[in-house]
């Protein structure tokens, strides 16, 4: 097995992946990228593992493209100030544990940590300000998840901004993604959507892809077809989530729908938006429900209680989210051979146990 290098300063992670881009690396230590003037490293084919420490002050997108054999992992990019996306332009590879904060901005395609998702990132998230000013899309997470791409147990708490430039010609914002055409499954965002011209979801701008157990409760609001979760289900398929968030349009003639805005040929099934928060009735799909009912403390129906939880008084949570009084940690092996850590709520140590298929536990403390 190869030895990876140790890297303790951000001149040496460039220098070191530049003449080797399909190496192993580790970081040894938080590092500061500040005042470092680069060229996003092209094409990345080895391992980056953070080992959960940081990158800060991150002026330039750090690679150009995930190969599929890459993989970047348990790394952190704190306040970052970047033009189209924090970690890569395009991702081919795998993502697990990255998280991005700060700010990212844009005069095209824009999105926190990658904007083209065309391989895997799981157990990742964003609470970055995603600003787009002209054309493209912007996103709160990722930009086009692309028919191979996945995105599973990862949330972005960012809010997403277009137009900000006074220009108004941004195209389609989601909370999470932009363009979905492959599969999203146990996600979530928090973060408001507005200024775009066309398509906004609080998760999803344009679904033609897949989107199950996934929520947003973030407000949204567009020129055109705008949804408390997908601005535009165009002939994809939505199942196990809901909305909460407040959705608006200044124009009398388009649509705005707690969950869905506008639909064409698209599938939407067990899914619900809250029809007091939202200030709405409509939805091109989904089941209206009340904020009592979905804070009743019994799932809504279709909802699987070995992927959700719902104390009363509360909306539905992913079970993979971290109570604050719940704190034991699992030590896990990832597919890949690699070691991970997440936290889970105590009640459902069990469930983890049997939901093996990726990761197996090597140890509980």
């Amino acid at each position: 097995m190869t030895t990876p290098t140790v890297i303790t300063a951000f001149n040496d992670l460039l220098q070191d992946i530049q003449a080797n881009p399909s190496g192993s690396f580790v970081l040894g230590a938080d590092i500061d990228a500040s005042g470092f003037n680069f060229t996003p490293i092209a094409n990345f084919s080895g391992v980056l593992d953070g080992q959960g420490h940081s990158i800060s002050n991150l002026p330039i997108t750090l690679l150009g493209t995930i190969d599929s054999q890459g993989t970047v992992e348990n790394l952190t990019l704190t306040n970052v100030n970047v033009v189209n996306s924090a970690l890569a332009f395009e991702n081919d590879g795998q993502i697990v544990n990255v998280s991005v904060s700060g700010t990212v901005t844009g005069n095209g395609a824009t999105a926190a940590l990658v904007y083209i998702n065309a391989g895997s990132i799981e157990l990742s998230h964003s609470t970055a300000t995603v600003r787009s000013g002209s054309g493209g899309d912007v996103a709160g997470f990722v930009g086009v998840n692309t028919s191979t791409g996945s995105i599973s147990n990862s949330y972005a708490a960012g809010p997403v901004i277009g137009n900000f430039n006074g220009s108004f010609i941004t195209q389609e914002g989601g909370g999470l993604v932009a363009e979905n055409r492959g599969l999203i499954s146990g996600c979530y965002a928090t973060g408001s959507v507005s200024g775009v011209n066309n398509h906004a979801g609080g998760l999803v701008a344009l679904n033609q892809g897949t989107i199950t157990n996934s929520y947003a409760t973030g407000s949204v609001s567009s020129e055109h077809s705008v949804g408390g979760l997908v601005g535009s289900n165009y002939t994809g398929t939505v199942t196990d989530s809901y909305a909460t968030g407040f959705v608006e349009t200044p124009d009398p003639g388009s649509v705005a729908g707690g969950l869905v805005g506008f639909a064409f040929q698209g599938t939407v099934a067990n899914s619900y938006w809250d029809s007091d928060t939202s200030g709405t009735s409509n939805s091109a799909g989904g089941t209206a429900r009340t904020t009592a009912q979905l804070q009743s403390g019994t799932l809504p129906d279709g909802f699987d209680s070995a992927v959700w939880f719902d104390n009363s008084g509360q909306f539905p949570e992913l079970l993979w989210q971290v109570p604050a009084n719940q704190p034991p940690v699992i030590d896990l092996t990832h597919s890949t051979g690699r070691r991970l850590r997440q936290i889970l709520p105590t009640a459902y140590l069990p469930i983890m146990a049997i939901r093996t298929c990726m990761t197996r536990c090597t140890s509980v403390r």
